[in-house]
């Protein structure tokens, strides 16, 4: 399934609900704040302990806000790197989920080419693309967290030619039964041209593992 995107209009209602204030107003209190000089964090921060705005909130209205005012650009982190985040639903039993994101066969599939996997914390990986790393999380099936989250795939990227030392996290994330949600997060990624090549083939390569069989 291929994620809707949403509106601004959409998104400024959404913050309307859920703070009581528009996005407008929020935006005025920040620049207010001075939050190119305080911090993304200092901002947020304050949003949560003197307006009692939700921690989750806070972080995407002080986000959005300095998207808006050219602080921050589209898919970059308060460190100044960048992330990609992608996510596909599979109709499928969590079980066969889990064996295609965390195993070689599993990423011949939908990923790459001649995987190989040592699947225990410290083990290490490449495949047939040069890609490379270090497990540093093993997904075991628990059961659903406040978020739904039922398994967590973690492991670093030392691809030579692609944004070596950032890490990727793959959650498997109940939505029903035999519904499961993938969402993928790369992120430490240094430069945004490397973010949009990176961006496009996870898009891609999570098409592939949605259509798989």
């Amino acid at each position: 399934m291929k994620v809707k995107s949403v509106s601004e209009s959409q998104k400024a209602e959404r913050v309307a609900e859920a703070t009581g204030k528009s996005r407008d107003e929020w935006f005025e209190i920040l620049r207010t704040l001075d939050v190119g000089t305080i911090g993304h964090t200092v901002a947020a921060s304050i949003l949560v302990n003197d307006y009692g705005v939700g921690s989750w909130w806070s972080q995407q209205i002080v986000i959005d806000f300095e998207q808006a005012e050219g602080l921050r650009k589209p898919g970059q982190r308060s460190g100044g790197k960048f992330a990609v985040n992608v996510s596909r639903t599979l109709n499928r039993p969590i079980e066969e989920c889990l064996a295609l994101i965390a195993s070689p066969d599993g990423w011949n599939k939908w990923f790459t080419h001649d995987a190989e996997i040592d699947l225990r914390e410290g083990g290490h990986y490449r495949t047939g693309d040069g890609d490379k790393g270090r497990v540093l999380r093993v997904p075991v099936i628990a059961p659903a967290n406040s978020y739904g989250e039922r398994a967590r795939f973690e492991f670093t990227w030392e691809h030579p030619r692609h944004t070596p030392g950032s890490r990727v996290a793959i959650q498997l994330i109940e939505k029903g039964p035999d519904k499961i949600q993938v969402a993928l997060t790369h992120d430490r990624i240094a430069f945004e041209e490397e973010m949009l090549d990176l961006k496009a083939g996870w898009t891609t390569a999570l098409d592939q593992l949605r259509d798989s069989s």
